[in-house]
């Protein structure tokens, strides 16, 4: 997914939201945190990753905002006030609002460079606009919340993971470290929404060995607080 998002063509598509400074810097924040989704898979949290540069620049936008509005505030007045006075406020739009709106807007621009590449015949820049919208759809699958969730997830004990997958579940998934199984039970978890409910076929091993005791743990708490039922067979 992320190969192709990067390149001339990335900046050929980058360079189409000058004008967007914010946008430009939120993406290439998530075309970083996408750069090894084809290893991580359903494990990445691309989305949690994106909340400090989200909260910055929501902060440099509602600034600016401010600071237009104060200058233009003189400037047809009565207008002015007529056309904002069924829109909401700038300083109440959250920061999970401004995100949804940057994303759409990205959306919207890489629709229109991708039409722009098919009628001039470049492939590659059709191929990173299907890579780009690709990867905008699995941040929105991976960004929600879930009633329900099954998985078969894959089994592979710690000494078998790559560098960068092994420090990703040590770093995220700690309790679920020694198997990529144990990850995936807690992701599962964490896509869930209040009396959720998790269905995963894993080994039996995690409920008695002593290597998933923070697993067990942590699964307990979790359950506990009604976040969801997990059944493991």
């Amino acid at each position: 997914t992320s190969s192709h998002l990067k390149g001339e063509s990335w900046e050929r598509y980058l360079a189409k939201l000058k004008n967007e400074p914010s946008t430009v810097r939120v993406l290439r924040r998530f075309a970083k945190e996408m750069e090894h989704i084809d290893e991580l898979g359903s494990l990445a949290r691309p989305a949690e990753a994106l909340e400090s540069i989200i909260n910055e620049e929501h902060e440099i936008w509602e600034k600016q905002e401010r600071e237009r509005r104060e200058a233009d505030k003189s400037l047809f007045q009565e207008i002015r006030d007529d056309l904002l006075a069924s829109q909401l406020p700038f300083q109440d739009i959250s920061d999970k609002e401004f995100f949804e709106r940057t994303m759409r807007h990205a959306l919207f621009a890489i629709d229109g460079f991708t039409a722009e590449a098919r009628q001039a015949g470049e492939f590659n820049d059709q191929l990173m606009g299907a890579e780009a919208k690709t990867g905008f759809r699995l941040l929105d699958l991976l960004s929600r919340k879930y009633d329900v969730v099954v998985a078969n997830p894959p089994y592979m004990g710690s000494k078998n993971m790559g560098p960068l997958l092994k420090q990703f579940i040590e770093s995220n998934l700690n309790p679920g470290k020694r198997d990529t199984f144990a990850a995936f039970m807690l992701r599962s978890l964490q896509f869930t929404s209040p009396q959720a409910r998790v269905a995963v076929i894993v080994p039996q091993t995690w409920m008695f060995l002593g290597s998933f005791s923070e697993l067990r743990i942590g699964n307990r708490k979790l359950v506990n607080d009604d976040r969801a039922t997990l059944e493991a067979n």
